[in-house]
């Protein structure tokens, strides 16, 4: 799932309502919560709670994350998983 912005006290975060209610939706059957996220939205805090950080389990980004926020992830038992992140 795609994600806005995260904010390390709330979890990650929405601006859409619509799709927020559509992902928790999807979530409640779902065996896993993947998100995938721009390393840049992870310094965008705003936006409406749409999974907190123990409610999942991997995350995909790429290597540009902010080191206490990749530690954070890690800490709270999320798989993070960073690509090469591209070169302008």
């Amino acid at each position: 799932m795609g994600m806005d912005g995260f904010d390390l006290k709330k979890g990650f975060t929405g601006v859409d309502v619509a799709r927020i209610d559509a992902a928790r939706t999807l979530a409640e059957s779902a065996q896993e919560i993947n998100v995938l996220m721009d390393s840049s939205k992870f310094t965008n805090s705003q936006g409406i709670l749409q999974f907190r950080l123990e409610e999942v389990d991997r995350v995909y980004t790429d290597s540009g994350i902010p080191q206490n926020i990749a530690q954070a992830l890690e800490q709270a038992g999320v798989d993070l998983v960073q690509v090469p992140a591209e070169e302008e």
